[in-house]
């Protein structure tokens, strides 16, 4: 799902820089897998709107 959401991603904005994917433990859950998480960095011109 991460690799499919910036490949969208990169279809509107410039990914500038992508982190590593890490895990995070759920919070709430019971019974969870751990979250996998990454962060990116993009510019874009699309409005706000």
């Amino acid at each position: 799902n991460l690799t499919r959401a910036l490949t969208l991603l990169s279809k509107k904005v410039k990914l500038e820089k992508i982190s590593a994917i890490y895990e995070t433990e759920p919070v709430g859950y019971k019974v969870q897998p751990l979250f996998l998480n990454l962060v990116c960095q993009m510019s874009t011109n699309l409005s706000p709107e």
